[in-house]
């Protein structure tokens, strides 16, 4: 795996064995960045269950302000270190050790929202309370995007919509947002 963009572009990113991670594709993260666009520069970019971090990686090589990583295998938090430090993008990212729900719901309290928040817990935990708890920390206009098979729908929990999805292989992304008549509410 490599870093596919921006400063850090061709940089290798390390991956455990894949019976601990299943890591976002190469060809799957590419077609996300390529969505996203513009959208990424100077942006606040939450990576859930972030594994070797290579989604918040290629984020903050992009140009993104700030990109925080929530992780908590130890011995997975170890390998995105050195990848953050591989890569360069060690001073533009913080990251959260611990479960994505718990460190979603501190966040919240403490006042947090992210422009983009990126999903990808293992499939067997891809549920609407996952998405719930994500978009408690999405920015009244951003963009959830969640890593899902590609034969099942992603669950898309009530006071979000779904914009998009595209799939590439056995994966899919779904992009999630709120209602536009909500922006105007808010």
């Amino acid at each position: 795996m490599r870093v596919i963009g921006g400063i850090a572009r061709g940089r290798p990113i390390k991956c455990p064995p894949r019976r601990l991670l299943r890591p976002t594709p190469d060809m799957l993260r590419e077609t996300l960045f390529a969505i996203l666009g513009e959208r990424v520069l100077g942006c606040r970019f939450l990576d859930l269950y972030a594994g070797t971090g290579a989604v918040g990686i290629e984020a903050a090589s992009r140009g993104a302000a700030q990109v925080t990583l929530v992780e908590k295998a130890p011995p997975v938090i170890r390998l995105l270190q050195q990848n953050l430090l591989s890569t360069g993008t060690s001073e533009k990212v913080r990251v959260i050790r611990g479960d994505a729900n718990r460190a979603c719901r501190r966040l919240a309290a403490a006042g947090e929202r992210f422009d983009i928040v990126f999903l990808d817990p293992p499939y067997l935990l891809l549920n609407e309370q996952a998405v719930g708890g994500a978009a408690r920390v999405l920015d009244e206009a951003g963009l959830l995007v969640v890593q899902h098979p590609a034969r099942q729908a992603v669950p898309v929990p009530e006071g979000l919509h779904l914009w998009r999805t595209r799939g590439h292989g056995d994966n899919a992304i779904s992009l999630l947002t709120r209602p536009a008549e909500d922006h105007a509410h808010a």
